[in-house]
């Protein structure tokens, strides 16, 4: 099996596989500081101001040259770093009524052990300065409040719901 297949597994309806390197094209990726930074909307109070703000984005979207191809490569063009929540493979797999723990196991032996609940909120890194991660990857395990931002749980090769 490749280095960047990672099992889950356990108390699940089925098995699954994830392979990384390929959610490069999933729409649900996010560069990582907009998952820890909340960003400054822009408020826009006054129904004149709205309907300003939609003629100015309805013009520039008019006036891009854009081709379905060009728009296609932007797409698939990452920088930075980039990750994904880990909730919606989880759930994919199924888990039984009865889980209460997802077990993270890392190529060295190490573990860690999550509440469902915390479980819901991680943050799976794939991608740094815009390429797969190689070393202590495939994936990096962020907590979803960012407290171990600085410090990511690594290796992992498998999610074993217990």
């Amino acid at each position: 099996m490749s280095d960047n297949i990672i099992m889950v597994k356990g108390k699940v309806q089925r098995s699954i596989t994830l392979d990384p390197p390929l959610w490069i094209f999933d729409d649900r990726k996010k560069k990582i500081e907009d998952f820890f930074y909340k960003k400054e909307k822009e408020v826009i109070t006054s129904p004149e101001e709205q309907y300003k703000r939609m003629v100015e984005l309805w013009n520039q979207e008019l006036h891009s040259p854009r081709n379905e191809k060009a728009f296609l490569l932007e797409k698939t063009k990452i920088e930075g770093d980039y990750g994904i929540k880990l909730w919606p493979f989880l759930k994919n797999a199924k888990p039984l009524d009865d889980v209460q723990q997802v077990k993270c196991e890392t190529k060295n032996g190490e573990e860690l052990i999550l509440s469902l609940e915390e479980a819901k909120d991680v943050i799976l890194c794939f991608a740094i300065n815009g390429k797969p991660i190689q070393e202590n990857g495939p994936i990096y395990l962020y907590y979803g409040d960012g407290k171990n931002k600085e410090h990511p749980f690594k290796g992992i090769t498998s999610f074993i719901l217990l």
